[in-house]
Protein backbone atom coordinates (compact mmCIF):
# COMPACT_ATOMS: atom_id res chain seq x y z
CA UNK A 1 0.00 0.00 0.00
CA UNK A 2 1.53 3.31 -1.05
CA UNK A 3 1.31 6.59 0.87
CA UNK A 4 -1.60 7.85 -1.22
CA UNK A 5 -3.75 4.84 -0.34
CA UNK A 6 -2.86 5.22 3.36
CA UNK A 7 -3.96 8.86 3.35
CA UNK A 8 -7.21 7.92 1.63
CA UNK A 9 -7.87 5.28 4.28
CA UNK A 10 -7.25 7.73 7.16
CA UNK A 11 -9.08 10.69 5.67
CA UNK A 12 -12.49 9.57 6.98
CA UNK A 13 -11.55 9.11 10.68
CA UNK A 14 -9.31 12.19 10.66
CA UNK A 15 -12.09 14.32 9.22
CA UNK A 16 -14.51 13.03 11.86
CA UNK A 17 -12.05 13.81 14.64
CA UNK A 18 -11.43 17.24 13.19
CA UNK A 19 -15.18 17.89 13.06
CA UNK A 20 -15.62 16.82 16.70
CA UNK A 21 -12.74 19.03 17.84
CA UNK A 22 -14.18 21.94 15.87
CA UNK A 23 -17.63 21.48 17.39
CA UNK A 24 -16.16 21.24 20.89
CA UNK A 25 -14.17 24.44 20.39
CA UNK A 26 -17.24 26.19 18.99
CA UNK A 27 -19.36 25.06 21.94
CA UNK A 28 -16.76 26.23 24.43
CA UNK A 29 -16.51 29.62 22.70
CA UNK A 30 -20.30 29.99 22.80
CA UNK A 31 -20.41 29.14 26.50
CA UNK A 32 -17.76 31.76 27.20
CA UNK A 33 -19.67 34.35 25.18
CA UNK A 34 -22.87 33.63 27.11
CA UNK A 35 -21.04 33.79 30.44
CA UNK A 36 -19.47 37.11 29.46
CA UNK A 37 -22.86 38.42 28.31
CA UNK A 38 -24.50 37.51 31.63
CA UNK A 39 -21.61 39.00 33.62
CA UNK A 40 -21.97 42.28 31.70
CA UNK A 41 -25.73 42.36 32.27
CA UNK A 42 -25.32 41.69 35.99
CA UNK A 43 -22.65 44.39 36.23
CA UNK A 44 -25.00 46.95 34.67
CA UNK A 45 -27.86 45.73 36.88
CA UNK A 46 -25.88 46.11 40.09
CA UNK A 47 -24.48 49.50 39.01
CA UNK A 48 -27.98 51.00 39.12
CA UNK A 49 -28.25 53.08 42.35
CA UNK A 50 -31.92 52.15 42.77
CA UNK A 51 -31.13 48.46 42.41
CA UNK A 52 -28.38 48.76 45.02
CA UNK A 53 -30.89 50.45 47.33
CA UNK A 54 -33.35 47.57 46.85
CA UNK A 55 -30.58 45.06 47.51
CA UNK A 56 -29.72 46.86 50.75
CA UNK A 57 -33.33 46.68 51.86
CA UNK A 58 -33.46 42.97 51.03
CA UNK A 59 -30.10 42.14 52.56
CA UNK A 60 -30.51 43.81 55.96
CA UNK A 61 -33.20 43.34 58.57
CA UNK A 62 -33.23 47.10 59.18
CA UNK A 63 -31.35 50.19 58.11
CA UNK A 64 -31.75 53.50 56.31
CA UNK A 65 -30.82 55.43 53.19
CA UNK A 66 -30.97 59.09 52.22
CA UNK A 67 -32.79 60.55 49.20
CA UNK A 68 -32.57 64.30 48.54
CA UNK A 69 -31.78 64.97 52.18
CA UNK A 70 -34.64 62.77 53.43
CA UNK A 71 -33.57 59.84 55.58
CA UNK A 72 -35.71 56.78 55.05
CA UNK A 73 -35.62 54.02 57.64
CA UNK A 74 -36.67 50.50 56.81
CA UNK A 75 -37.29 47.14 58.40
CA UNK A 76 -39.48 44.19 57.48
CA UNK A 77 -42.71 45.79 58.67
CA UNK A 78 -42.01 49.20 57.12
CA UNK A 79 -41.29 47.55 53.78
CA UNK A 80 -44.41 45.41 54.08
CA UNK A 81 -46.42 48.62 54.52
CA UNK A 82 -44.69 50.44 51.67
CA UNK A 83 -44.88 48.04 48.75
CA UNK A 84 -48.57 46.99 48.47
CA UNK A 85 -50.81 48.95 46.12
CA UNK A 86 -52.88 50.21 49.02
CA UNK A 87 -51.03 52.95 50.89
CA UNK A 88 -50.97 52.58 54.66
CA UNK A 89 -51.05 56.31 55.48
CA UNK A 90 -50.98 59.35 53.15
CA UNK A 91 -48.30 61.03 55.29
CA UNK A 92 -45.80 58.35 54.24
CA UNK A 93 -46.44 58.66 50.50
CA UNK A 94 -43.04 60.24 49.74
CA UNK A 95 -41.08 57.59 51.60
CA UNK A 96 -43.19 54.77 50.23
CA UNK A 97 -42.63 56.08 46.70
CA UNK A 98 -38.84 55.96 47.09
CA UNK A 99 -39.01 52.39 48.36
CA UNK A 100 -41.28 51.38 45.48
CA UNK A 101 -39.03 53.04 42.88
CA UNK A 102 -36.09 50.98 44.11
CA UNK A 103 -38.02 47.73 43.88
CA UNK A 104 -39.41 48.66 40.46
CA UNK A 105 -35.90 48.97 39.03
CA UNK A 106 -34.81 45.81 40.83
CA UNK A 107 -37.63 43.69 39.44
CA UNK A 108 -37.38 45.33 36.01
CA UNK A 109 -33.81 44.00 35.88
CA UNK A 110 -34.80 40.49 36.93
CA UNK A 111 -37.65 40.52 34.42
CA UNK A 112 -35.12 41.37 31.72
CA UNK A 113 -32.98 38.37 32.73
CA UNK A 114 -36.01 36.14 32.25
CA UNK A 115 -36.50 37.55 28.75
CA UNK A 116 -32.93 36.46 27.94
CA UNK A 117 -33.75 32.94 29.14
CA UNK A 118 -36.98 32.84 27.12
CA UNK A 119 -35.14 34.02 24.01
CA UNK A 120 -32.58 31.25 24.41
CA UNK A 121 -29.69 33.70 24.81
CA UNK A 122 -28.78 32.21 28.20
CA UNK A 123 -29.95 29.45 30.54
CA UNK A 124 -30.80 29.54 34.22
CA UNK A 125 -27.44 27.87 34.86
CA UNK A 126 -25.77 31.07 33.67
CA UNK A 127 -27.83 33.07 36.17
CA UNK A 128 -27.43 30.76 39.17
CA UNK A 129 -24.21 32.39 40.44
CA UNK A 130 -26.03 35.72 40.72
CA UNK A 131 -29.79 35.61 41.29
CA UNK A 132 -30.90 32.79 43.65
CA UNK A 133 -29.39 34.64 46.62
CA UNK A 134 -31.80 37.54 46.05
CA UNK A 135 -34.78 35.31 45.37
CA UNK A 136 -34.18 33.69 48.73
CA UNK A 137 -34.32 37.15 50.33
CA UNK A 138 -37.82 38.01 49.08
CA UNK A 139 -39.38 34.56 48.65
CA UNK A 140 -38.58 32.98 52.04
CA UNK A 141 -38.68 34.15 55.64
CA UNK A 142 -34.92 33.63 55.96
CA UNK A 143 -34.30 37.35 56.43
CA UNK A 144 -37.74 38.99 56.34
CA UNK A 145 -41.07 38.39 58.13
CA UNK A 146 -43.95 36.64 56.40
CA UNK A 147 -45.87 39.90 56.00
CA UNK A 148 -43.03 41.26 53.86
CA UNK A 149 -42.88 38.12 51.69
CA UNK A 150 -46.65 38.33 51.10
CA UNK A 151 -46.52 42.07 50.49
CA UNK A 152 -43.62 42.02 48.02
CA UNK A 153 -45.31 39.26 46.02
CA UNK A 154 -48.53 41.29 45.80
CA UNK A 155 -46.27 44.00 44.36
CA UNK A 156 -44.64 41.56 41.90
CA UNK A 157 -47.94 40.06 40.77
CA UNK A 158 -49.76 43.40 40.77
CA UNK A 159 -47.23 44.90 38.38
CA UNK A 160 -47.31 41.69 36.32
CA UNK A 161 -43.67 40.74 36.72
CA UNK A 162 -44.50 37.31 35.36
CA UNK A 163 -40.87 36.62 34.53
CA UNK A 164 -39.88 37.09 38.16
CA UNK A 165 -42.40 34.44 39.25
CA UNK A 166 -41.26 32.14 36.43
CA UNK A 167 -37.59 32.47 37.40
CA UNK A 168 -38.46 31.79 41.03
CA UNK A 169 -39.86 28.42 39.99
CA UNK A 170 -36.87 27.69 37.76
CA UNK A 171 -34.55 28.31 40.71
CA UNK A 172 -36.59 25.98 42.93
CA UNK A 173 -38.41 28.58 45.03
CA UNK A 174 -42.12 28.48 45.80
CA UNK A 175 -43.65 31.98 45.84
CA UNK A 176 -46.90 32.37 47.79
CA UNK A 177 -50.18 31.87 45.98
CA UNK A 178 -51.28 35.31 44.67
CA UNK A 179 -54.78 35.20 46.15
CA UNK A 180 -53.60 33.96 49.53
CA UNK A 181 -50.77 36.50 49.66
CA UNK A 182 -53.18 39.33 48.80
CA UNK A 183 -55.65 38.19 51.43
CA UNK A 184 -53.00 37.92 54.15
CA UNK A 185 -51.56 41.31 53.16
CA UNK A 186 -54.98 43.00 53.29
CA UNK A 187 -55.68 41.52 56.72
CA UNK A 188 -52.27 42.55 58.02
CA UNK A 189 -52.66 46.11 56.69
CA UNK A 190 -56.04 46.46 58.36
CA UNK A 191 -54.50 45.52 61.69
CA UNK A 192 -51.71 48.04 61.14
CA UNK A 193 -54.21 50.77 60.34
CA UNK A 194 -56.19 50.01 63.50
CA UNK A 195 -53.02 50.23 65.57
CA UNK A 196 -52.09 53.57 63.98
CA UNK A 197 -55.54 54.99 64.56
CA UNK A 198 -55.26 53.92 68.18
CA UNK A 199 -51.78 55.42 68.56
CA UNK A 200 -52.66 58.67 66.81
CA UNK A 201 -49.16 60.13 66.98
CA UNK A 202 -47.13 61.40 63.99
CA UNK A 203 -44.22 59.20 65.04
CA UNK A 204 -46.44 56.13 64.90
CA UNK A 205 -47.86 57.17 61.54
CA UNK A 206 -44.61 57.59 59.66
CA UNK A 207 -41.78 55.41 61.00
Amino acid sequence: MDILEILKTLSGPVAAIGLCVGLWQYGRAQRWKKAEFVAAQIKDFEANPLVRRAMKMLDFRSGSFVVDGMEIHFDGQILACAVPFEQLVPECLGKDAEIRLAFCDFFDGIERMHHFVEAGLVTTDHLKPYLPYWFRRFTTTHCKPQEFVDSIWTFIDGYEYTGVRALAGMFGFAPPDPKQATQRTDEWLKKQKQQLVGAGSPAAKCP
